[in-house]
């Protein structure tokens, strides 16, 4: 099974050029990419610029059914976000690159009432490859 460093890993490589950047309170930045814990933020006094990605620290498993052998693919949820409010054809492309790289991947758009925050945004859920549950 894939686990939460390789995927980071998988992905800030994969879109280094696309990521925005954090600014932390000290000052210094670093490449918008973060794992974070279901509905976590970010440490206090950091701003964000240009396209951040967010992965969600624990997977989902979807159990496949097998005669003798049953596998668990992992499903990690993957959040963009446009802050600069650029073209949504842009997040678009992100969003495509990860599904390139992860092919059973799919793509959500999420609504986001104007006012509320950045309004482009979409979430990815990333499978990985199954590995056996062994019995």
């Amino acid at each position: 099974m894939a686990t939460i460093l390789s995927v980071r890993s998988q992905l800030a490589t994969l879109l280094a050029s696309y990521l925005g950047t954090y600014t932390l309170s000290n000052g210094s930045t670093t490449p918008a990419i973060s794992v974070r814990d279901q509905g976590g933020a970010l440490a206090a006094g950091t701003t964000v610029s240009g396209i951040e990605c967010v992965l969600v620290a624990e997977p989902l498993l979807e159990p496949v059914r097998q005669y003798r052998q049953e596998h668990a693919i992992e499903i990690w949820t993957v959040y963009l976000v446009d802050w600069s409010g650029a073209s949504a054809a842009r997040l678009r492309e992100v969003a495509a690159r990860i599904c390139w790289k992860f092919p059973r991947s799919a793509t959500f758009a999420i609504t986001v009432p104007k006012g509320v925050g950045p309004r482009n945004q979409i979430r990815v859920d990333v499978r990985t490859d199954p590995d056996p549950i062994v019995a």
